[in-house]
C-alpha cells in the first residue's frame, strides 16, 4: 500500500479547518471531524473549562508522567507545533516526499490528556466514603478511575480509523494505535454487545489493569460479564464470543512492570506514601456492586461512546 504524499496530507490537514481544531497539530481538526470519540472528547474538554496553550509550562516534552497534575491545576494541554517544519519541507521540495519518506514529526497526544481532564472534572466531587478503602486508598482508586477512562477512550476511538490518512494523524494524536487484527477484534466485539455495553467492558477492564491484577481467566471474565450485562441473551452471546474475551483482555497486553512502574510513579508523585502493591489491594467487585462510583461514572460518560 503506498505512503500518501506529504502534500496531500497538509491539504488535508488545512481542509479540515474548525475552530475546535488545533492548527498547529498535524490532522487534529480531522479527527475532530471525522473521529466522534475525538470530537466528543474536544467539546467536553472545552465545556470544562479547559484550553490548549503552546507554552510547555510543565516540563511535559521532558516528563510527561509529572505534568498531569500541574496540567488539572492550570486547566491547559501543552501541544507542540509539529504542523509548521512540515510545510517548510513542502514549500522547499514540492511534491518530492511521502510520509514514508520523513522521520516521524513529534506527535500530541491530546486525545489522552484531554480525556483526563475530562473524566477529572467529573471526579472532582466523588467522594468514596462508602467504600472499605483507606484514605491513600480513596485517592489511588480516583488516580485508577482517571488512567482507566483515557485508556479506553483510545481505546475505542480506533474503530474510526478508516484510512491511511486518518491512521496517520491519530498516530499522531494517542499513545495507543491498534492494528488491522485489533481493530477487527473491536469491531466483532462491538458489534456482539452494542456501543455502550463496549464503553463498559472496555472501562472495567482498565480498572482492573491498572490496579495491577494479572491477566483474568476465564472464570474471571464470565463473572464480570455477569456483572455487567443485564440482559440475558446479550450476556449468552458475550459469553460465548471469542472476540468479546479478547477485548477485555486487551487491557492486560501492556506489561505488569511497565503498569507498576507508571501507576507507581503517578501515586507516589502525588503524595502517597503506601506501598503500590498494598495501595492497589482494591476489591473492583465490591465497589462496582456496593457503590453507585463506578455506574455512575459509566452512566455520565456513555454518550461520548454512542452519539
Amino acid at each position: 500500500m503506498s505512503s500518501p504524499k506529504l502534500q496531500d496530507l497538509l491539504n488535508l490537514h488545512d481542509q479540515a479547518y474548525t475552530p475546535q481544531g488545533i492548527q498547529l497539530s498535524l490532522g487534529d481538526s480531522y479527527l475532530y471531524k471525522k473521529n466522534p470519540v475525538f470530537k466528543n472528547i474536544r467539546d467536553e474538554f472545552y465545556k470544562s473549562g479547559f484550553k490548549y496553550t503552546d507554552k510547555d509550562f510543565c516540563h511535559y516534552a521532558v516528563l510527561p508522567y509529572a505534568s498531569l497534575n500541574a496540567i488539572l491545576k492550570e486547566k491547559k494541554v501543552p501541544y507542540f507545533d509539529n504542523v509548521t517544519v512540515l510545510k517548510e519541507i513542502e514549500a522547499k521540495h514540492p511534491g518530492r516526499f511521502t510520509c514514508n519518506d520523513i522521520i516521524k514529526v513529534k506527535p500530541n497526544y491530546t486525545l489522552h490528556e484531554s480525556s483526563h481532564c475530562v473524566v477529572d472534572h467529573f471526579l472532582k466531587d466523588v467522594q468514596l466514603n462508602d467504600t472499605t478503602l483507606p484514605a491513600e486508598g480513596k485517592v489511588a482508586f480516583k488516580l485508577v478511575m482517571a488512567e482507566a477512562f483515557a485508556n479506553t477512550v483510545e481505546t475505542l476511538a480506533n474503530l474510526f480509523n478508516d484510512s491511511i490518512e486518518q491512521r496517520l494523524f491519530y498516530e499522531l494524536g494517542s499513545y495507543a494505535i491498534h492494528t488491522k487484527k485489533v481493530n477487527q477484534m473491536l469491531q466483532q466485539a462491538t458489534d456482539v454487545l452494542g456501543p455502550k455495553l463496549t464503553f463498559h467492558l472496555v472501562y472495567v477492564s482498565y480498572l482492573y489493569s491498572n490496579c495491577l491484577f494479572p491477566e483474568p481467566n476465564n472464570k474471571a471474565v464470565n463473572y464480570i460479564l455477569d456483572l455487567l450485562i443485564p440482559d440475558e441473551a446479550t450476556r449468552k452471546k458475550a459469553m460465548d464470543s471469542q472476540s468479546v474475551r479478547k477485548l477485555f483482555n486487551h487491557a492486560f497486553e501492556l506489561s505488569l512492570d511497565f503498569r507498576l512502574q507508571t501507576t507507581g510513579f503517578y501515586c507516589a508523585f502525588s503524595g502517597l506514601n503506601t506501598d503500590i502493591n498494598q495501595l492497589l489491594n482494591i476489591d473492583i467487585n465490591a465497589i462496582y456492586t456496593k457503590t453507585p462510583h463506578i455506574k455512575n461514572l459509566l452512566k455520565n460518560f456513555e454518550p461520548i461512546f454512542t452519539t
